[in-house]
């Protein structure tokens, strides 16, 4: 098995970093977006005997991503939001967290897209661009 990994433009944000994950001999994909959450699946499905029989396309709109970060570990966590509601819960969510000092607000974030706009707007924290963090380049995208 032979997965790429590279990074391709949104296709709903046209952010330059999104990831795009390969499978060269399934022909599977995945794309993610963490600045807009969109978020697309290419995958075949098996039937009951185990063969596969047909694929799978889901696309889920990006409604916003958030980040967090537990204060004091380097490790992030995040989630695709694909809703206004799971926007207004994380925001919630991430206030109380940040609040109590549990996570750290200096590697948190919440965005949310605007459809209006076709714009994503940062709602708590700003946004870290995984290239910057990385030691690459930051993308001004």
């Amino acid at each position: 098995m032979s997965i790429v990994v590279e990074h391709i433009k949104c296709p709903q944000c046209e952010y330059g970093q999104a990831d795009h994950q390969l499978n060269r001999r399934s022909k599977e994909f995945l794309i993610f977006c963490v600045r807009c959450g969109y978020f697309e699946c290419m995958e075949r499905k098996r039937d009951d005997n185990g063969y596969y029989c047909a694929w799978e396309h889901e696309i889920n709109h990006g409604a916003g991503a958030l980040r967090y970060c537990l204060v004091g570990h380097p490790i992030a966590g995040g989630k695709f939001l694909h809703t206004r509601t799971d926007v207004a819960k994380a925001e919630q969510w991430l206030r109380v967290y940040v609040q109590k000092g549990q996570l750290d607000p200096a590697e948190s974030y919440l965005t949310r897209w605007n459809d209006e706009t076709k714009q994503v707007e940062t709602v708590i924290g700003k946004f870290i661009d995984p290239m910057s963090t990385a030691g690459g380049e930051p993308n001004t995208a």
